[in-house]
């Protein structure tokens, strides 16, 4: 789901079930509308309670690891709390969502993203310079 805050800022929500006893499931997820290019300004996980950290979260972006930072083999766990993480990168690509479950039940992670419009500083390179007349 998709919902607007202002004409700045988007958030998108969705909800990804895993299976229980599921080592590693991977799910490709677009939070950002295409053909605009965005900042990924915010990132919500909400474990809701039950999850007692038998199951994990790991976000990655064009072959690097945003969640947790740098950390390719790791996965956050949690269990009845819901974790922001500040961004700030831009975005224009799909984000995978890689998700594990050592549990005997399925469980799913909420997953909330806040971008912005990604307005670039105007380059001093294609800028015009003022006319000087002597």
């Amino acid at each position: 789901m998709v919902g607007s805050i202002d004409s700045a800022h988007k958030q998108a929500t969705f909800r990804f079930v895993i299976a229980r006893s599921t080592p590693l499931m991977t799910t490709a997820w677009n939070p950002v509308p295409a053909g605009d290019n965005y900042v990924l300004d915010w990132l919500d996980i909400l474990f809701a309670p039950g999850h007692v950290a038998l199951t994990g979260v790991r976000v990655r972006w064009m072959g690097g690891t945003l969640l947790p930072w740098a950390q390719p083999n790791s996965f956050i766990l949690g269990d009845n709390e819901r974790l922001r993480f500040d961004i700030g990168i831009p975005i224009s690509n799909p984000v995978q969502v890689d998700q594990t479950n050592t549990d005997t039940v399925a469980h799913a992670h909420i997953l909330t993203a806040q971008f912005s419009l990604d307005t670039p500083q105007q380059s001093l390179v294609n800028t015009a310079l003022p006319e000087v007349t002597y």
